[in-house]
């Protein structure tokens, strides 16, 4: 029941201009729902893991986190949906490094 209260919150979102969502490790169920949702919402939804996407829709960065990071130092997000980090340490360095407005740590 909270999953769903979520995503009807997430599901008002309106994207007036073309926001850039980052989901770190978002390739299985709530991740795929989450970017899913985004996608209809007209969002441009990138999806780093090491998984690839199971749509074509999705902008899709495969690998470890160390190589995900280094390619995603330059861009710049407006929501950071984090399932792949495990501890607040692990979540500061995501933050270091990818520029971004709202990051939502998710463990």
């Amino acid at each position: 029941m909270i999953l769903r209260l979520k995503f009807q919150y997430f599901g008002r979102i309106y994207c007036k201009m073309k926001h850039r969502i980052l989901i770190l490790g978002g390739t299985r169920f709530t991740g795929r729902a989450l970017a899913e949702l985004f996608v209809k919402k007209k969002c441009e939804v990138t999806i780093a893991s090491r998984r690839v996407p199971a749509t074509k829709k999705i902008i899709s960065i495969v690998g470890e986190l160390p190589e995900i990071l280094s390619e995603l130092r330059s861009k710049k997000f407006e929501f950071i949906f984090d399932f792949t980090s495990k501890t607040v340490e692990e979540a500061q360095f995501i933050k270091d490094v990818v520029s971004f407005d709202s990051y939502i740590f998710i463990s």
